[in-house]
Formats: structure tokens, C-alpha cells, sequence
């Protein structure tokens, strides 16, 4: 794990104005195709992290898929995964040097009901401060909780 890279994001969430935040999308429909999201539009965790300038040198950001309209996150020239959402996951795997289970358990929100006992991992309607510290924790738990083994 690349904890001065998570630490990043954690930064960053903490700073975003609660409106520009949504850990349900990558980046929302509204997006123009500005590098920063200056055109208002919201964001999730990884989508934000694509605007962090030392992880924009390092390859992360967001594009468009190359047949349709759907936006991904990528890392370097990776194109060569099936589906915007594993585009975007290998993404987070490659910049934050973490592993799958990982990689989902940081960025994904918990969506699954068997994933609703697990108290430790946000919900889609999360805030960026509650995405934040879920991030902290993670990096100073030195990676997933208890219970995540099998997951």
C-alpha cells in the first residue's frame, strides 16, 4: 500500500465542499472533460483523486471510454481491461499499490446486502469526510479489517 498516496485523497476529501461529493459515481454527468472537475461537478473518492497534481504526474485520470460516453478512471495506457468499472479499480490497484479486495473495499461503495453487517465500510450515501476517515483508518490499520479474508 502507498500510504502517503492514500493520505493524499484523505486531504483532499477532507477539504471538498460537501455538495461536489458523491461516492455513488465516478465523476457525475455532468462532467465537461476538465482535469480538475472545475466545472462543478461531483465526484467520488477515486474521481477525486484523479485532480491530485502528484498522482496526475504518477498517470491517474479520469477519461471516457473509447466506444460510448461513460467515463472511467484510468492509470498510465491501461485500456486494455473489459469494463469502465474494472478500468477504474485496476486504477486504484496500480496508484495506491493495493491489492483487488483492497482496491473496492477503499473505493466501491457497500452496496451488496451480505456487505450490510460490515459497519466498517461506507455506504453509497457516504459523505467525503466519512469516505475520508474510512480511508485513514484503513492506512493506519495497515490495510482491510478483520473479517475481510474471505470477502
Amino acid at each position: 500500500m502507498n500510504k502517503e498516496r492514500l493520505m493524499l485523497v484523505v486531504k483532499k476529501l477532507e477539504e471538498l465542499p460537501p455538495e461536489r461529493f458523491n461516492f455513488n459515481v465516478w465523476v457525475g454527468t455532468n462532467w465537461e472533460g476538465d482535469p480538475d472537475l472545475s466545472c462543478g461537478t461531483t465526484a467520488c473518492a477515486l474521481g477525486w483523486a484523479t485532480t491530485i497534481p502528484e498522482l496526475r504526474e504518477a498517470g491517474l485520470r479520469l477519461t471516457k471510454a473509447i466506444c460510448c460516453t461513460i467515463v472511467c478512471i484510468v492509470f498510465g495506457d491501461q485500456m486494455g481491461v473489459h469494463s469502465p468499472n474494472d478500468a477504474s479499480i485496476s486504477a486504484a490497484k496500480a496508484v495506491f499499490e493495493l491489492t483487488n479486495r483492497e482496491a473496492s473495499f477503499l473505493f466501491v461503495p457497500n452496496v451488496l446486502p451480505s456487505d450490510f453487517d460490515k459497519e466498517d465500510r461506507p455506504g453509497s450515501e457516504a459523505t467525503a469526510k466519512e469516505v475520508a476517515a474510512h480511508i485513514k483508518a484503513f492506512v493506519e490499520r495497515g490495510g482491510l479489517p478483520e473479517g475481510y479474508e474471505n470477502w
